[in-house]
């Protein structure tokens, strides 16, 4: 039953790979989805799959441990969270409309397949102190003059290009370095996107492109034998045109990934005494909340975010008192009227 059910599941990723709707990595994480459902239901075929199946199978996400899915497992603990549940769930939506519109039978009908409804968290953005001191970081600590350019230059797409890692960490120097200062990416949902670069981040990235490929002073390991023994290592850069890569003698040039990037981000939080957890996607939530609170309308932001409705957008804005009072306080009739009525209503009343 498992294998004939997977045999259906890798038609569907082939189909998805051949449209070019999704990313390799997605794919494998759609195989994975499917293939912990068909273990689950490891009795039945796909036509004997019923409503009831699917119900159960929600519940046996719902207390399913992270450390069955995770390589994490040791630092992770308790039931998976719902989001990854409705992750989950997604994946069977999309798997039964195609097996429908392959002409299949089943008695499942995709649109009554729902996922856990989550309470969505509002953004939690940097304040001006600390994207000062996050900024600030890499200047001060980083001794190497590259990893300083790189480190300073990704932060400042995450803030002033408000990309999502994997858009900023595919960014080339011909895309940033363009004379017209317009960059067209194609991001999230395999649409195109036109965003205005700063000159800033174009200084910035014509120094860092100045050092790339230089003579990197390499210490020797083995500190019991040669403890102060230092040589210089040339190396080969082996994608010159990629901005962010990495810059050890090892894997010199070599595009980073997204767990580097956590790893000096934490370094950068203990220097600089910061309480909160500073990651990439975070310095996206602090554009958009800066910009909320220079009095861009919440549809503009929504353009500039590319979020598809509002509904996403809409978790930027964060009620503040004083705003809600004087908004209520503007609303004030003023009107004339009768010197019966008291002072202080009159006062309140009058232009």
């Amino acid at each position: 039953m498992y294998e004939s059910n997977m045999i259906l599941a890798n038609e569907y990723l082939s189909f998805l790979l051949d449209m070019r709707w999704l990313t390799e990595s997605t794919i494998s994480v759609r195989r994975r989805h499917l293939r912990i459902f068909f273990e689950f239901i490891w009795q039945k075929t796909t036509e004997q799959i019923k409503m009831n199946d699917i119900r159960d199978y929600v519940m046996f996400l719902k207390a399913k441990k992270r450390g069955s899915h995770s390589r994490y497992h040791h630092t992770w603990k308790g039931a998976i969270s719902l989001m990854t549940v409705q992750n989950y769930i997604s994946t069977l939506r999309h798997f039964y409309k195609w097996y429908k519109s392959m002409g299949l039978e089943t008695v499942i009908i995709p649109q009554l397949i729902q996922s856990p409804k989550v309470s969505r968290k509002k953004i939690n953005a940097l304040s001006d102190k600390e994207l000062e001191l996050i900024l600030k970081a890499p200047l001060e600590i980083e001794e190497r003059k590259d990893i300083m350019y790189r480190n300073f230059l990704l932060i400042l797409v995450g803030y002033l290009l408000w990309l999502r890692i994997n858009e900023a960490l595919s960014l080339t120097f011909l895309q940033i370095l363009d004379t017209s200062q317009i960059l067209t990416i194609k991001g999230k949902g395999g649409k195109e996107r036109r965003l205005f670069i700063p000159e800033l981040v174009q200084q910035v990235a014509r120094e860092f492109q100045k050092l790339r490929g230089w003579h990197i002073q390499v210490k020797r390991k083995n500190k019991r034998y040669w403890p102060k023994y230092i040589y210089t290592r040339t190396v080969q850069d082996k994608n010159p045109e990629l901005i962010f890569t990495c810059l050890d003698w090892a894997n010199y040039g070599q595009q980073l990934k997204r767990p580097s990037t956590s790893i000096f981000f934490r370094r950068y939080e203990k220097a600089m005494w910061l309480t909160k957890r500073i990651t990439f996607h975070r310095l996206r939530h602090t554009f958009g909340r800066h910009l909320l609170n220079n009095n861009v309308d919440l549809y503009t932001l929504q353009h500039l975010l590319w979020h598809e409705t509002i509904l996403a957008t809409q978790y930027y804005v964060e009620p503040d008192d004083l705003k809600i009072i004087q908004a209520q306080t503007s609303l004030i009739p003023k009107v004339e009227v009768s010197p019966k009525m008291n002072v202080r209503i009159m006062q309140a009343l009058q232009y």
